[in-house]
């Protein structure tokens, strides 16, 4: 698969009938179950992750008070994951849980998704990041907001991947979202319903620009936490309408197909 596209097939058999929601599809970004690293992991930033028994059990919870609210009758699920093994544990356990559940899954597979890494770092950064939490300024747990301030202070080294990259990474894959029903090809009345397990800071500038959120610490999704986005393509199916659902608060953003940027509403409060 190339790094930067997500393949389907162009057929789905055994379709259903009547919409299951009145968006063109539904997108769901989970971050992944919490996960233990190694010492080699923590010291290059080369983050793999596995999960331990009680964040598998979690997940599995998750996952099944998910399946609850899923029409099984009307929605096509599409499985989408990080290639980061903390990922696509999570993403295996959801799907043995909506097999179990009789849910249809697309072509029964998951597929990763290069889009939906987590974001580049090194060890030159984690040094940085050392010091400043042994110097009192951070916790490790600040990271995010560590990361973005020093890519405004253009401190950032080589080889570390800036918020405006992930900010553009996301943006092209809300546009292949927006356009892979067409690929996929549902049949009539029944929707596509992405399921993408990923990381937390995918989703930071959707946070922000839906509820100026996501960067400290708190503000972003917990493990095993979702955001929700709904897409409604305009009538040029040039640009596209993104409704969110936080933590039961809605939001709206615009969506540029062709520049791949996204931005707050206008009529927001």
């Amino acid at each position: 698969m190339n790094a930067e596209t997500i393949n389907f097939e162009d057929t789905i058999e055994n379709g259903r009938e009547n919409e299951p929601f009145s968006a063109d599809s539904r997108v769901d970004f989970v971050r992944h179950g919490k996960p233990e690293y190694t010492e080699e992991e923590i010291e290059t930033g080369k983050y793999e992750g596995e999960l331990n028994d009680e964040s598998k059990e979690n997940v599995r919870r998750s996952a099944e008070n998910f399946a609850r609210n899923i029409n099984k009758e009307k929605e096509i699920i599409v499985f989408l994951t990080s290639p980061r093994n903390r990922a696509k544990e999570t993403a295996e356990i959801y799907k043995d849980v909506f097999e179990k559940e009789e849910i249809f899954i697309y072509e029964e597979m998951i597929t990763k998704a290069t889009l939906l890494r987590n974001t580049e770092l090194n060890a030159d950064f984690l040094d940085n990041q050392e010091e400043a939490v042994n110097s009192g300024e951070i916790s490790w747990d600040d990271w995010m907001e560590f990361w973005v301030d020093e890519s405004e202070k253009e401190k950032l080294s080589e080889g570390v991947e800036s918020p405006d990259e992930v900010r553009e990474r996301v943006g092209k894959f809300i546009g292949l979202l927006k356009d892979s029903d067409i690929l996929i090809r549902p049949p009539k009345n029944k929707k596509v319903h992405y399921i993408c397990i990923g990381h937390e800071e995918i989703v930071r500038d959707l946070l922000e620009e839906g509820y100026d959120t996501g960067i400290a610490k708190g503000t972003n999704l917990d493990y095993g936490e979702k955001l929700r986005m709904d897409i409604y393509k305009s009538q040029s199916n040039k640009n596209a309408s993104l409704k969110l659902e936080y933590k039961s608060n809605e939001s709206t953003l615009d969506f540029d197909a062709t520049e791949k940027k996204f931005e707050k509403h206008k009529d927001n409060n």
